[in-house]
This record gives structure tokens, sequence and C-alpha cells, in this order.
């Protein structure tokens, strides 16, 4: 199966019911899970994007996750492994190019890693 594929079985796997920052938290898969209500997630994009990356890792993917910011100046958090993007606004994974984002600072692979600011504009290169 391509990483294409797996991704989008991840986001084909749960609805998601977008709800505007109900709290400025992060959560677990576990609380993340718990909240699913028959299959839905009711959260934000950090939400969304928290729960595709606990997912990812749960398959084996190193995913990152992304604050951006949208084309109408909003911060955005997504999920991206390898280029491609899991995103709550998109029914399907997005190659990163697709996206008309600004991306403004990257996780590392694991939770310990430190955030790094991104200089060029969706580009590897960090300071």
């Amino acid at each position: 199966m391509s990483v294409e594929s797996t991704l989008n079985e991840i986001r084909q796997g749960f609805e998601f019911s977008y709800t505007a920052d109900k709290r400025e938290e992060w959560r677990s898969k576990q609380q993340l899970v718990s909240d699913l209500l028959d299959g839905v997630l009711e959260d934000d994009c950090d939400g969304f994007a928290l729960y595709c990356w606990h997912e990812c890792r749960d398959r084996g993917l190193k995913a990152r996750l992304v604050f951006c910011r949208t084309e109408t100046g909003g911060g955005h958090l997504v999920c991206e492994h390898d280029g491609w993007v899991l995103d709550n606004r998109y029914t399907w994974v997005r190659s990163k190019d697709e996206l008309p984002y600004t991306w403004i600072s990257i996780s590392g692979y694991s939770p310990s890693e430190a955030w790094h600011r991104v200089t060029n504009n969706n580009k590897e290169r960090t300071e």
C-alpha cells in the first residue's frame, strides 16, 4: 500500500465535525478517542491534526505537526508525512505543494523534539 493510500485511509477512517476552539489544549490519543461519538470527532484543527498524528505513529509512519497560515491569514495546524498533508479542511490527503498555506513552524518527529521555525516557505530548511 502506498503512503498516500495509507494516509487517505487514516483520513477516511473517521468523520470530523469542526468546532471552534473550545479549549486550547492538546490531548492524548486516549482523550481524543474517548471524544469520538459514533465515529465523529468534534474538535478544531488541533484535535484533527493530533488525532491524525497519533494514527500515523500507530501505523509506523513518522509524522510531524505543522503550524501554518491559511490563505486568509488565520492560524492552522495540520499533520504532515513525507510531503503529504492531512488537513481537516480537505477530505483527501494533499501534497504540501497543493495547499495555499505558509508554513510557520514544524514539530520534530518525536514528541521530545523541539519545534522549528520554517525559514523558506514550505521547505525543509529551518532555523
